[in-house]
């Protein structure tokens, strides 16, 4: 990008000045392409920070509204890796929080790798009785996370898990 600049003297020149760590909406930005380590680092950590406010957004409202004890990052599945962001193991209860899905065509829950992925890992959650909610960050609030820490313990009290592998066959 050349922005002019005036010298004392009052001679103008053309300066060239850096982009790094601007984010583009681009497909090349979006995947790395074409930046430099730097910028990449940068990219990087701010899509770090970005969903730790997430996380740390999810905590304050779920403690406001006295919602049951959940555990983070639950890996629930026997040989994948996968993880639930926030989990009540005893309703099956799964609350992930969506991030990336203004990222454009590359976002990891759009394209269309990730969008797959997650797809598989959600039909696997509900294969096993999971009861999974999914959330983006503008529908982490106050309301929403009461209704939910309600529905949780509705679903403690009843001594069943609505959609466990326990009441498959009942209805």
């Amino acid at each position: 990008m050349k922005k002019t600049k005036t010298a004392k003297s009052g001679v103008t020149r053309n300066v060239k000045t850096p982009s790094y760590g601007r984010m583009t909406s681009s497909p090349a930005c979006a995947e790395g392409v074409g930046l430099n380590p730097r910028q990449l680092a940068i990219q990087k950590a701010k899509r770090k920070a970005l969903y730790e406010r997430n996380q740390r957004k999810f905590r304050l409202y779920w403690k406001a509204c006295e919602g049951p004890a959940l555990i983070e990052e639950l890996k629930w599945h026997p040989t994948r890796k996968w993880r639930f962001d926030f989990a009540h193991p005893e309703t099956m209860t799964a609350i992930e929080i969506e991030g990336g899905i203004w990222a454009g065509a590359k976002g990891r829950h759009t394209s269309g790798k990730g969008y797959s992925a997650d797809v598989e890992k959600y039909n696997e959650a509900t294969m096993a009785g999971w009861f999974r909610l999914r959330l983006t960050p503008e529908q982490i609030t106050f309301a929403n996370l009461e209704r939910i820490a309600q529905m949780i313990r509705q679903r403690s009290g009843s001594g069943t898990v609505p959609g466990s592998l326990k009441e498959w066959g009942r209805k």
